[in-house]
């Protein structure tokens, strides 16, 4: 669309609303002449990075990731995520680059609810294919969600659970946690509150703050004395991810 200009000042697009009233935009096809504008600096862009944390997340399925790689090696396995996360950071950059000049500062959180609701064909079909995407990516991520709060029930109450009691609580929680969790994001308003605060506390975690405290560990069993590396690196995840992020997200919450 940004090629056709179909959203620009005389595009096919223009006269009519381009989305809900809830969030019309002023100035269409405001990125074109103003491309410039994406790269300021300013206390957006620190949103930006606390956003960009959630990226990270995927770490939770390393393990069952790594075990089910064929010949698996650390080597091969480091290829495989340069290889995922690159070409992800690429179409990533695409889409935000693109979305911009069509745009500009008029661009939501997601970036689909800028084109037309129903008259824009190729709009539609991209979101139907979100929604499939998102559909098929939902088991990868409540898998690990429900193996690691089966994995907490059952160190805690490893002496109250009976032997059978395994099979009742794994079902339960298949069955309610997918429950529990659509329905938080039906009620969540804000796409961009949850992915800045996921992305700082939890991105800001899996990255700086865990690693670093593993590899404390492992110095302490080894015997070997801490690196300044490591412990720089706990300081500015805890510091500047988790806790600058999450302020820095929730100021601009009413910008999202």
């Amino acid at each position: 669309r940004f090629v056709d200009g179909s959203y620009g000042e005389s595009g096919r697009f223009r006269p009519e609303p381009l989305r809900s009233a809830v969030s019309q935009p002023s100035s269409p096809g405001a990125g074109q002449k103003h491309m410039k504008g994406a790269w300021r600096i300013s206390g957006q862009t620190l949103l930006l990075v606390a956003n960009l944390g959630v990226a990270n997340c995927a770490h939770f399925n390393a393990p069952a990731m790594y075990r089910g790689l064929i010949n698996r090696t650390p080597a091969r396995f480091l290829a495989v995520t340069a290889l995922g996360f690159g070409g992800t950071l690429l179409v990533t950059l695409l889409i935000m680059a693109v979305g911009f000049a069509t745009f500009g500062d008029e661009c939501e959180d997601l970036i689909l609810s800028n084109y037309h609701e129903h008259a824009d064909v190729a709009a539609t079909a991209a979101r139907l294919a979100t929604a499939a995407s998102l559909a098929a990516s939902f088991p990868l991520v409540f898998f690990a969600l429900r193996e690691s709060a089966l994995s907490g029930v059952r160190r805690a109450f490893s002496l109250a659970l009976p032997a059978s009691a395994g099979s009742s609580l794994w079902l339960g929680a298949t069955l309610l946690l997918p429950a529990a969790s659509t329905l938080l994001a039906l009620a969540l308003p804000n796409l961009g509150l949850a992915v800045g605060i996921l992305g700082s506390i939890l991105g800001g975690a899996l990255t700086y703050v865990f690693p670093a405290l593993i590899r404390f560990s492992l110095a302490r069993s080894r015997g070997h004395a801490v690196s300044l590396f490591d412990a720089v690196l706990l300081v500015y995840g805890v510091l500047a991810q988790c806790v600058a992020g999450t302020i820095i997200t929730w100021k601009y919450r009413s910008q999202h």
